[in-house]
């Protein structure tokens, strides 16, 4: 999965000369917490909720509550925006763009091509792609299965799900390192044993089965 399919394309934006009054305003209006900001058609910064809390001013202020707006009327948005925002590419992986979230400690990217502003993808955005890929949205079952053969045992694996392929909604991950050798699995089922019972019966050892019940907030755990 890329940056484009699980960005916000042409995303509303603000100019560096609107008041933080405007701003705000804009934000509550459309429950949103970044906005990009721009100057003469090109990206020059981006506006957080952060940025506006920063410059809200201090509970212990001795201004009044009808000078407060007026306050945040004449500031302006390039006084306290983000200059020169970190931007990626749509063509991004979407893993790529979580990990410069993380490494640069912040909750949003502008997406750009050829230096023009073509969405952004937030930290929100990024959580939903990864549910999506893990299949966090199927409702079914999930269970963890040993490869000890590594990606040798992706195929059996494959072929011993095979039969239960009906069009249900199916992921597989699996990752192998020096500590990690196992795929996990999300399949749409109500016979959560007959998955287990495929995958034993192909000589594969699974570690724990969860069914997902419908319309509860909660999960059962089988160990199996």
């Amino acid at each position: 999965m890329f940056v484009r399919d699980c960005m916000t394309a042409d995303p509303t934006t603000v100019d560096v000369n609107a008041s933080l009054d405007e701003a705000s305003q804009l934000m509550r209006s459309l429950h949103i917490r970044h906005l990009p900001v721009m100057e003469r058609g090109h990206l020059a910064g981006v506006l957080t909720q952060t940025d506006l809390m920063r410059a809200w001013p201090s509970p212990a202020t001795t201004l009044s509550a009808w000078e407060i707006p007026a306050l945040l009327n004449k500031a302006r948005v390039r006084e306290v925006m983000t200059p020169d925002p970190i931007t990626v590419t749509a063509d991004t992986a979407v893993e790529d763009a979580a990990r410069v979230l993380r490494d640069r400690k912040i909750s949003s990217l502008m997406v750009t091509e050829n230096g023009i502003l073509i969405g952004i993808v937030t930290s929100s955005d990024l959580f939903g792609a990864l549910i999506y890929l893990l299949g966090g949205d199927i409702t079914g079952v999930r269970l963890s299965v040993e490869l000890p053969n590594g990606a040798g045992d992706l195929a059996g694996v494959a072929a011993a799900l095979a039969p239960l392929d009906t069009g249900r909604a199916v992921t597989l991950t699996a990752r192998f390192d020096a500590i990690t050798r196992r795929a996990d699995i999300r399949v749409a089922t109500s016979s959560p044993l007959l998955v287990a019972e495929r995958l034993a019966e192909a000589g594969y050892n699974v570690h724990d089965l969860r069914l997902a019940l419908p319309r509860k907030s909660y999960s059962t755990t089988l160990y199996i």
